[in-house]
């Protein structure tokens, strides 16, 4: 798959969200496995957002940089850049504290959280993928963008339980 993939034409809703004024979160989705990126592909299929991939962390950085996306969605597990050392990178090379970054794992573990959260990380879901959360997620990190975005640039979601 093509790491700039876009999805198919927009849904109605987008349509109503560009006249209100509302312009479609762009969110780069980045794993080296082909399956995870379909499943993501599956997953906002439909749905009023401007998605787009890559296949690891070094491409990533570079659409960072070329499409300005508002949220990262970034395995942890990558070869050559991790997920976590791609958040740090961000937040710290490329100077991004307004984009929202989720780290998707299957390390779940107090320690493992605790570390891609000082990456700089805003949010992690755990593999695999689940839809509901997933757009939970982003429901609270248009608020969080929006935030910063207006002033706050040090805006934190809201913490919540976590299974």
């Amino acid at each position: 798959m093509d790491s700039t993939h876009k999805l198919p034409e927009r849904t109605t809703r987008e349509g109503r969200d560009r006249r209100e004024g509302i312009e479609p979160l762009r969110i780069l989705v980045v794993d080296d496995s082909a399956i995870s990126r379909k499943l993501a592909e599956y997953a906002f299929e439909g749905k009023p957002y401007d998605v787009f991939f890559a296949e690891d962390g070094r491409r990533a950085l570079q659409l960072v940089s070329e499409r300005n996306p508002d949220i990262v969605i970034t395995d942890w597990l990558m070869p050559d850049l991790s997920g976590v050392d791609l958040c740090r990178l961000i937040r710290q090379k490329l100077q991004r504290k307004d984009i929202y970054l989720m780290l998707l794992t299957s390390n779940s573990g107090q320690g493992d959280i605790a570390k891609g959260m000082a990456s700089g990380a805003d949010s992690y879901l755990t593999k695999p993928l689940q839809s509901d959360k997933l757009f939970a997620e982003i429901h609270m990190a248009r608020a969080v963008i929006k935030a910063r975005r207006n002033g706050n640039p040090n805006a934190m979601p809201i913490p919540h339980a976590r299974p």
